[in-house]
C-alpha cells in the first residue's frame, strides 16, 4: 500500500516537470552541441511550444473583447427594457389612481 501511494506521488512530480511552463533549453549546465539532432529537436518544440502559447494568448484576449462588446450590447438593451418597463408601470399607476378616484 505504502509502494502503491509512493509510486503514484513519484508519478505525479515526474508528470508535474514535463509540463513546465517555462523550460530552459540548456538548464542543467551540461555542455551541449548545438548543431546535434537532438538538441535541434528540442529547440524546434521549445519555439513551437511558445508559438502554441502566444497563439493561446491572442486568441484569449480577442474572445474576451468579443464577450466584452457583447456585454456592452445587452446592458444598453436591458437599459432600454427597464426604461420601458418603468414607463409601462408608470402608466399602470396614473390608470389605477384614476380608476380609484371613479
Amino acid at each position: 500500500m505504502y509502494c502503491k501511494t509512493l509510486s503514484s506521488q513519484l508519478a505525479a512530480q515526474e508528470e508535474k516537470k514535463l509540463v513546465r511552463k517555462r523550460e530552459k533549453l540548456v538548464g542543467d549546465g551540461l555542455p551541449r552541441l548545438l548543431t546535434g539532432d537532438k538538441f535541434y529537436c528540442s529547440v524546434v518544440d521549445h519555439n513551437n511550444a511558445a508559438d502554441a502559447e502566444v497563439t493561446a494568448r491572442e486568441s484569449h484576449q480577442q474572445e474576451r473583447d468579443e464577450r466584452a462588446s457583447l456585454m456592452k450590447a445587452w446592458k444598453e438593451e436591458d437599459a432600454k427594457r427597464l426604461e420601458r418597463n418603468e414607463v409601462c408601470r408608470q402608466e399602470y399607476k396614473e390608470e389605477l389612481r384614476q380608476w380609484e378616484e371613479e
